[in-house]
Formats: structure tokens, sequence, C-alpha cells
């Protein structure tokens, strides 16, 4: 029964791993798109290349900019929104 209970383990760990390498093998993928502009993928001169990686650099900043405008304004409007609710609900039971 112990060697049974370590052949489970064993496999759920095995399991585990392999759930593991495959996560990360999907996120390698991504990262590959990500980083490299089409131009870099098709074999353009190594100048071109700098300068369509410099242009995705900036773009995805400035997206990541703008997100971070958004999510700062949207925790601004839930912190208020859940003030006004508390307030709502002690003048409610206040009454």
């Amino acid at each position: 029964v112990p060697d049974q209970a370590l052949l489970h383990s064993f496999s759920a760990n095995i399991h585990t791993v392999q759930q593991i390498l495959e996560e990360a093998a999907r996120l390698l993928k991504l990262l590959w798109r990500v980083s490299l502009p089409l131009k870099a993928v098709h074999g353009t001169t190594h100048g071109t290349q700098d300068e369509g990686m410099k242009a995705e650099i900036f773009r995805l900043r400035k997206k990541l900019s703008e997100q971070e405008k958004k999510l700062h304004s949207t925790v601004k409007r839930l912190h208020s929104t859940n003030q006004l609710k508390e307030n709502m609900e002690k003048v409610i039971i206040d009454q």
C-alpha cells in the first residue's frame, strides 16, 4: 500500500509538471509573437528590424500606459461607488 501511495503521488507530480511545461510553452509562444514584429520574422535588414522593434515597443508602452490610466480611473470610480453604497446603507439603517 505505501508503494501504491508513492506511485500515485509520483503520477500526480508528473501530471503537474506536464501542465506547467505546457503552460510555459504557451507563454513562450505568446512572448515570441509579441516580442518580434512581423518585419523581424520575415528577415529584413538589421536597421529596419531595430526600427520596427522600437516602434512596436513604443506602441506597446503607449497601450500599457492607456490601460493603466483606465485601471486607475476604474479603481477611483469603484471606491467612490462603494463609499456611496455604504453611506446609503447607513442612512437606511438609521431611519
